[in-house]
């Protein structure tokens, strides 16, 4: 965020940033994109070649989405359902693809985000009766983190109602598995294509849901629930097997792996590091800790630090902290900050932190620093 000047909405990524697609386009690669498309820039500004099904929002409602089909036209209502919508155009490209050259396809789905309105079919399979309430479930949370008075936790009343939150987690689970349907669909396309043994397959989330955890609903939060997302890479090349990874990485790690894959040289100032020896087995792990940022647009919000055993949060506005034993306390319900036999790991872990934020030229964050 602090590099690619993106921190929160309505902001374009600086120009000296080089985009992914815009890389693979000039080593040869016929790039393509569909779905939901939330930036200030245009898709061919970074590279895209062919668009088709694109939404131009944050979020909207599911059936009948207003898309756009080519650059320049306005938004017009499809007769159908987004999810299947994008898998549609995805599998159509796969199908119209120039054949005599390598190609990127970015499938945006807009599911799971709300408001959450699953096929009738699909919320069938979570009656609220079957859906358990998260672990760390709570009425209330146990301070205001200063995110309370956004829209996103507004969707249902304090204190949180279990029944509701069933619900709610129901249909989530609901818009989850139809998506998973439909990535289904466009796998299967490639294998009829006889695409599967030359494609790698990415598949990423960019941010969880509370969704009655801590006694929260949104994204707006650094505990496990909104950071500790799915990343899930298929290599034609490696063996198949279902082992996973405690690895620590981050979003901006799956660019260098996938062009170390593909022979593609790196752009300057990549700051990612590649988990290909990860994924072969050769490496544990490419990190040592993991960082968390949340501002409300330039409101500085929450930091963090992660390792693999520990988490410390930094509550800017607050001038407040929690400490987490990951390994003791995987949900996070015991606050460390204050133990006295934790205040040497919590101060290692404040330095590395303070060091991130500054390395990183966060401005907001050092001056709220406390």
């Amino acid at each position: 965020e602090q590099s690619n000047g993106v921190p929160f909405f309505g902001k374009a990524i600086r120009d000296g940033v080089v985009p992914l697609p815009r890389v693979l386009a000039r080593a040869g690669y016929q790039t393509a994109f569909t779905g939901k498309w939330h930036n200030v820039r245009r898709p061919d500004e970074y590279g895209f070649e062919w668009m088709a099904n694109m939404f131009l929002s944050g979020m909207g409602h599911y059936r009948d989405p207003k898309l756009v089909q080519r650059l320049g036209e306005k938004p017009e209502a499809v007769k159908g359902f987004s999810t299947e919508l994008f898998a549609d155009a995805a599998i159509r490209f796969l199908e119209q693809r120039d054949p005599n050259r390598p190609f990127y396809l970015y499938l945006s789905f807009t599911a799971p985000h709300d408001p959450r309105e699953p096929l009738e079919r699909f919320e069938r399979m979570y009656p609220s009766r079957d859906v358990p309430l998260p672990v760390n479930f709570m009425p209330r949370p146990r301070f205001d983190p200063g995110t309370l008075d956004i829209r996103d936790e507004k969707l249902l009343p304090l204190p949180r109602d279990p029944e509701q939150i069933r619900i709610e987690r129901g249909r989530y689970f609901a818009q989850i598995t139809h998506m998973d349907e439909q990535i289904g669909r466009v796998l299967a396309r490639l294998d009829e294509l006889k695409l599967a043994d030359r494609t790698i397959v990415v598949f990423a989330g960019d941010n969880g849901l509370t969704l009655g955890a801590h006694g929260l609903l949104g994204k707006q939060t650094l505990y496990d629930e909104g950071v500790r997302i799915p990343l899930i890479m298929r290599h034609p090349k490696l063996p198949a097997h279902s082992r996973t990874s405690a690895a620590l990485v981050n979003h901006v790690d799956i660019l260098p792996t996938v062009f170390e894959w593909v022979g593609v040289p790196l752009p300057e100032g990549v700051e990612g590091r590649s988990l290909a020896g990860v994924y072969a087995g050769r490496q544990a792990e490419v990190r040592e800790a993991v960082f968390g940022r949340y501002d409300e647009r330039d409101d500085p919000r929450f930091r963090s630090i992660r390792t693999t055993r520990y988490k410390l949060i930094r509550y800017l506005k607050l001038q407040r902290e929690e400490l987490f034993d990951l390994q003791a306390d995987p949900y996070e319900l015991k606050d460390l900050s204050e133990d006295p036999s934790m205040q040497e790991v919590k101060q290692s872990l404040r330095a590395r932190l303070k060091e991130w934020v500054e390395k990183q030229g966060d401005q907001v964050a050092v001056a709220n620093w406390f």
